[in-house]
């Protein structure tokens, strides 16, 4: 199912319109309240269109807490690609779904490991 999800993210795009795991962990660190709220944000849009597309499939693959804060989601974030530095050239989306697929996998569900590059 995100498997489909991350095929699509892949496509050809130009790479200057896909926006760069190390693009979302500068604004996630910057200090700035602003870049704070961006990347919460981005990485909540990011979680909230995967738990609908597991609703359309009716599959779940990432079980998180049922009362998880985008605290904790940006923070899950932040620790995976602490620990995967090679992932900051990749779509930040699709790095936020292995991150969070790292931390809140649920039981038996298939798991993808390499995100899509972008660029040369």
């Amino acid at each position: 199912m995100l498997s489909f999800a991350l095929l699509l993210l892949s496509t050809n795009v130009p790479s200057e319109w896909l926006y760069r795991a190390s693009d979302l962990l500068a604004r996630c660190t910057s200090g700035f309240a602003a870049d704070e709220g961006r990347c919460r944000g981005y990485i909540s849009g990011v979680y909230d269109t995967v738990r609908a597309y597991e609703e359309w499939q009716s599959a779940r693959e990432i079980c998180t807490p049922s009362k998880v804060t985008d605290l904790e989601l940006r923070n899950t974030f932040v620790d995976f690609v602490s620990s995967h530095p090679d992932d900051l050239q990749a779509q930040a989306a699709s790095v936020v779904v292995l991150a969070l697929r790292d931390k809140f996998s649920c039981r038996g569900a298939p798991r993808i490991r390499q995100p899509p590059k972008i660029g040369p």
